[in-house]
């Protein structure tokens, strides 16, 4: 399913990722203020300022049918979108309402809404603007961030891998991660979106991949 990716990179640290059936996506970004870039059926949207990323989520919203994937907001940007006014309150209702829950962005959050929705504060490795990608990770009842932080950052079973979790779905090495732009590639296959990769897979923000019994999801690339 295409994905409606809003961000304001020049700015402060609020990205929002929605996904929208093929077939509204053009609706969903028609008179979006911000300048817009398709790529392989997405569309990524840089806007003014924080305030600009709410608002055109809830615009998106208003217009289509939309699942709102992952929110990652810094606390600098969480100042300037907390404000009790139309339209933001409008679009923090409708993000409490989906994940059944209240929403204070103010302090900066991470919204993830992959089964049972989640909300937890910014990361250190997000906060301090750490070179690399960070990864929410879901494993049974648990949950974790995993930094990949380096060019061969491998995810497996063995210890020596540099993110080792005990589980026999999971390869020795299963997935390595490599830069420029980041991809993951598979030692042994594993999920995108519900595709099967058997090569690499250029990561983007909002991305969920399946290895094995892990759930990832992709909070930021920085």
């Amino acid at each position: 399913m295409p994905y409606v990716h809003l961000s304001c990179p020049k700015v402060a640290l609020c990205e929002i990722t929605l996904f929208v059936a093929d077939d509204a996506i053009e609706t969903a970004i028609a008179s979006l203020s911000g300048e817009v870039a398709r790529r392989d059926g997405h569309v990524d949207v840089d806007l003014r300022d924080p305030a600009d990323v709410v608002i055109a989520m809830y615009q998106v919203a208003s217009r289509v049918t939309a699942r709102l994937s992952v929110c990652v907001i810094s606390a600098e940007a969480g100042d300037l979108v907390a404000e009790d006014a139309e339209p933001i309150r409008s679009a923090w209702s409708w993000i409490s309402r989906r994940l059944r829950q209240r929403v204070n962005p103010r302090e900066g959050c991470v919204i993830i809404n992959v089964g049972a929705p989640s909300v937890f504060k910014v990361p250190d490795a997000i906060a301090q603007r750490r070179p690399g990608v960070v990864l929410w990770c879901s494993y049974g009842s648990g949950q974790t961030i995993v930094h990949v932080d380096r060019e061969g950052f491998v995810i497996g079973r063995f210890e020596e891998c540099d993110f080792a979790f005990e589980s026999r779905e999971l390869a020795p090495r299963h997935v390595r991660f490599e830069s420029a732009p980041w991809k993951a590639r598979a030692i042994e296959p594993f999920y995108v979106e519900g595709a099967r990769v058997r090569d690499a897979a250029v990561l983007e923000h909002g991305m969920l991949l399946q290895i094995a019994s892990l759930t990832f999801v992709v909070l930021a690339i920085q």
